[in-house]
């Protein structure tokens, strides 16, 4: 637990109970996402940052579990009387707005809404105290019960250290890999340059193989984005790419979704890009194979595909399209 601060967790349990009611709900929530944040602690840098990610997983977690109660005692009638009849995100969202905790951009990168859906229900709760100092005085009072005990934070201190690392749901599930024309070819001649120890050749194949293991999109596993400045960076970091960004290189480039996938043991983001049927992967240069021996840019080298990928910092991007013949893409 040594790696949030206390007012962090103590920010994340009001977080936690808040969305699930009740108490011994939100105190296995805590265990698991601390477990997970213990088992990531080398991805950042900030305890604002580790909070943020914190709070977004704990909600993803929230919304899996069916036992959740909102109408349970264990949440003060005094915080039910302040949160109304709000269900779901917009129900986090006013918990987060009373809480004080992130400014609406925040809020809406962890949970996954609108910026200005959060606004709206910021403006409401605005509405809702105003001027009235006693009722913001009734809040802070509210907030403040809703607190760990010794025997809580022992509990939830013993189950962290006991617990095994968390797995989430990119690490425990396995893509579904679409077989494409030519892949078995592809991957045999992978293994022969592998055998040749030939560093350039293998990140070439690396990056075919990475275009060729990326299966059909669905509804369940994309991020839509707004067009916001920095919306693209954010939603790379809060998925695990930290330090990634889009790279000065690619000005143009305007992406409209989103997703993370799990490749060779790393997390890679898939971006579909607007009006031109392309994607783009960024991954990191290790997973990738990419070392001090390596040119920092390349042609894609895949049946079906057109690309070329390039290094900027510790990331990679590959550009890349289906080839197209006689009007229709491959």
């Amino acid at each position: 637990m040594e790696f949030l601060a206390p007012e962090s967790i103590e920010q994340l349990f009001r977080f936690t109970l808040i969305v699930s009611g009740r108490r011994s709900i939100a105190l296995e929530l805590m265990a698991e996402t601390l477990s997970e944040v213990e088992a990531r602690a080398a991805q950042w840098r900030e305890q604002s940052h580790i909070l943020q990610w914190a709070v977004r997983w704990c909600w993803v977690q929230a919304q899996r579990r069916r036992d959740a109660d909102l109408n349970a005692p264990d949440l003060a009638v005094e915080m039910q009387s302040f949160l109304g009849c709000e269900l779901g995100a917009a129900r986090a969202a006013k918990g987060l707005v009373c809480m004080g905790v992130f400014e609406s951009a925040g809020i809406a990168r962890v949970l996954g809404m609108r910026v200005a859906d959060v606004k709206r229900i910021s403006a409401g709760v605005d509405a809702q105290f105003g001027l009235d100092n006693q009722l913001q005085m009734r809040l802070r009072d509210c907030l403040a019960t809703m607190a760990l005990n010794s025997l809580e934070k022992h509990l939830l201190g013993t189950a962290v250290r006991s617990s095994p690392r968390v797995r989430n749901q990119f690490e425990r599930v396995l893509g579904v890999f679409a077989v494409l024309t030519g892949a078995l070819a592809l991957f045999g001649w992978l293994g022969w340059e592998r055998w040749t120890e030939s560093e350039p050749v293998q990140v070439q194949g690396a990056m075919g193989e990475l275009v060729l293991s990326s299966s059909e999109w669905s509804k369940g596993d994309r991020k839509s984005f707004e067009g916001l400045s920095g919306e693209v960076d954010d939603w790379l970091f809060l998925s695990g790419l930290e330090g990634a960004r889009i790279s000065p290189k690619l000005p143009a480039i305007r992406a409209v979704a989103g997703r993370i996938v799990k490749w060779r043991d790393s997390p890679v983001a898939q971006l579909a890009l607007q009006d031109t049927g392309a994607f783009l992967w960024v991954v990191r240069s290790d997973a990738a194979g990419i070392g001090s021996n390596v040119s920092k840019s390349g042609k894609l080298n895949a049946p079906g595909w057109s690309g070329e990928w390039f290094v900027d910092g510790k990331y990679a991007f590959l550009l890349a399209a289906p080839e197209v013949v006689s009007g229709e893409k491959r």
